[in-house]
């Protein structure tokens, strides 16, 4: 199990930044959502429209 501590208003900042490649209108309901992966020490955010894809590591 891994576990990990980050400043809430840089996280959402980040999310944020990471929701502007998601549209809200979408047929793939895949589309809509944000991956969250979390390894080496780090938190990598991607979200996709299928034509633009945002990738955020935080650190």
């Amino acid at each position: 199990m891994m576990e990990f501590t980050i400043r809430r208003d840089y996280f959402i900042n980040q999310l944020n930044d990471t929701l502007k490649a998601i549209s809200p209108r979408t047929t793939l309901p895949i589309l809509t959502g944000i991956k969250i992966d979390a390894k080496d020490n780090e938190v990598i955010l991607t979200g996709s429209d299928s034509e633009i894809s945002i990738e955020i590591t935080i650190p």
